[in-house]
């Protein structure tokens, strides 16, 4: 079973929407404060109806990130994503298919047209992450 696939299962237990909507911006409120100063242009994540913001980097082939955002909403998956994704090597975040979570949870559906796109923007922008991490260790 895939890290995804436990994920999946864990999620559909909580019942309704309201629940996991209300588990995700738990999330979102134990989500550790991101300093003001790492809220640049440059950590911004492009594409994210409310500001959201990503400072991720490696250390020792391991991948870790503090994030933010405007909305509750916003820092619950941000929450999310960092659970998955901190902690693994830039092959193991390649692995992680965050937008099969949420096609199979139901998720997608859920959310609006807006913060579908923004869901959309923080899995390219991991994915570009592992992938210049990939390039740099192949030098």
């Amino acid at each position: 079973m895939t890290v995804i696939d436990q994920l999946v299962e864990d999620f559909e237990l909580l019942g309704d929407w309201d629940e996991r909507f209300n588990y995700i911006m738990d999330l979102g409120e134990k989500l550790p404060a991101m300093p003001e100063e790492d809220k640049t242009d440059k950590t911004l994540v492009q594409g994210c109806t409310s500001q959201s913001w990503v400072k991720g980097w490696f250390t020792d082939g391991k991948f870790d990130f503090i994030a933010d955002s405007e909305a509750l909403m916003g820092r619950g998956m941000l929450a999310f994503a960092r659970s998955l994704y901190a902690g693994k090597t830039a092959e193991e975040m390649l692995a992680i298919d965050l937008l099969d979570f949420a096609t199979r949870t139901g998720l997608m559906e859920h959310l609006t047209p807006t913060r579908q796109k923004g869901l959309h923007a923080l899995i390219m922008l991991l994915r570009k992450l592992a992938t210049e991490q990939q390039t740099l260790a192949a030098k």
